[in-house]
């Protein structure tokens, strides 16, 4: 079967076709037993699906409604909240790495003290000399 009859076939059910393509459709659907199967089978299932009938159950519109109220009442979390909820997650293993570091710095250093914290090693008695003043 040709993919292009095909196309204009299934192209027939739903839009207006130019005179051209009716008559390549009309010629095609005379030399093709298959292309002629496939537009029965096509209009058969056209047909099944505009016989059914969707209902819903009774009140559906008045549970979905409220179910949407229901889901615009709920309380949100405050954000003081979930700061108070996440706080042990995040403070203790964050006192553990400080710990760590001041244990090192210690042991680098010696002692601990904030210039040995922040990496200050005597630098101002290195830049300067009794000369320079």
């Amino acid at each position: 079967m040709n993919n292009q009859l095909l196309k204009l076939l299934i192209r027939s059910f739903d839009a207006e076709l130019s005179l051209s393509e009716q008559q390549q459709l009309q010629e095609g659907l005379q030399q093709s037993a298959e292309l002629r199967a496939e537009k029965e089978r096509l209009l058969s299932i056209r047909a099944d699906l505009g016989q059914q009938e969707y209902r819903f159950k009774p009140f559906f519109n008045a549970r979905v409604m409220n179910r949407i109220e229901q889901l615009g009442a709920e309380k949100l979390p405050d954000l003081s909240e979930l700061i108070m909820a996440f706080f042990p997650k995040v403070a203790y293993p964050s006192l553990a790495i400080i710990l760590v570091l001041l244990l090192n710095v210690y042991l680098g250093e010696g002692n601990i003290s904030i210039d040995s914290i922040a990496g200050i090693e005597d630098t101002l008695d290195s830049f300067y000399t009794i000369e320079d003043y």
